[in-house]
């Protein structure tokens, strides 16, 4: 081969060699160069994450510090405003609680529960209207004793530490239309004239509790026992009857413990087994 040639030969495939390895180097670097930066923004990205899950961290238990500063505060000006002489003021001060025990009620609900339970036993046994010279006394449920009694009565119950303690609470013609009274202790409480339609009264302990004249339409009244009141522990879980005065009361369509006979005067209807009134005819005022 001519010398000429060859050497051009050669130059010509130094020179692709050269080109190539160059392109190659180039090629490389870039995508090292990609991944380095892939790398980088990756890092960078969980670097920035972590920044935002702890300032929104940070930002919560500020929120939640405050929020809980804000309920001790309410909860606190709620208490004194029920020792308060004012009605309205006293009134405020359990629609204040209510709110307290909704906006936290893991932690205050049953506080909040417990003490408008002992507000209601204390305050039930002042006379309403308060007495004036030359006027026969009546007596009614006091406003703001009616008023605590509408909040436990539509209370969230999943939230109690304990069952509502009404106890010799004095509440004469009270309003506990639907409310949530199950497992709650009645026991000899007045509710003279009480309104208890669709209210929920099973497994409630009722021993000496007067109902005279009460409106207990539709009421549950399932697991009553009218035998001693603690036979045995399955008892305990029950409603006790036992010695409660049920005369003139409104039983209509009450629910009934199927196993407990039906006061005098009603009947059990046998396909709903709900509650309906006797006629005068004897054979129909059986269970």
């Amino acid at each position: 081969m001519d010398p000429v040639v060859q050497s051009a030969i050669i130059g010509a495939v130094a020179t692709i060699v050269s080109v190539g390895g160059t392109v190659t180097v180039a090629i490389v670097g870039f995508r090292s160069s990609r991944s380095a930066n892939r790398d980088t923004i990756a890092t960078a990205q969980a670097t920035n994450q972590a920044t935002i899950e702890a300032a929104h961290a940070d930002v919560q238990r500020t929120l939640d510090t405050t929020r809980e500063g804000q309920i001790v505060d309410l909860y606190s000006r709620a208490i004194e405003q029920l020792g308060s002489d004012k009605l309205d003021v006293r009134i405020g001060g359990i629609y204040a609680l209510e709110r307290v025990a909704l906006d936290s009620p893991k932690r205050e609900h049953g506080t909040v529960m417990e003490v408008l339970a002992a507000f209601i036993r204390e305050h039930s046994k002042e006379q309403w209207p308060p007495p004036e010279p030359d006027v026969e006394p009546g007596r009614l449920t006091r406003p703001d004793v009616q008023a605590a009694l509408t909040v436990i009565g539509r209370r969230d119950s999943r939230y109690d530490r304990a069952s509502i303690d009404l106890h010799n609470a004095i509440l004469p013609d009270a309003r506990l239309e639907h409310a949530i009274l199950s497992g709650a202790n009645l026991s000899d409480a007045d509710l003279n004239h009480a309104f208890l339609d669709d209210a929920d009264l099973s497994r409630t302990y009722c021993y000496g509790t007067i109902f005279t004249g009460a409106y207990l339409r539709r009421a549950n009244l399932t697991g009553a026992i009218l035998t001693s009141p603690y036979p045995n522990l399955a008892a305990v879980t029950s409603a006790f009857l036992d010695a409660a005065t049920l005369t003139d009361a409104d039983l209509t369509d009450a629910r009934w413990p199927p196993a407990v006979m039906v006061p005098e005067g009603w009947k059990r209807d046998p396909d709903s087994g709900l509650l309906r009134r006797a006629s005068t005819d004897p054979d129909n005022s059986g269970n």
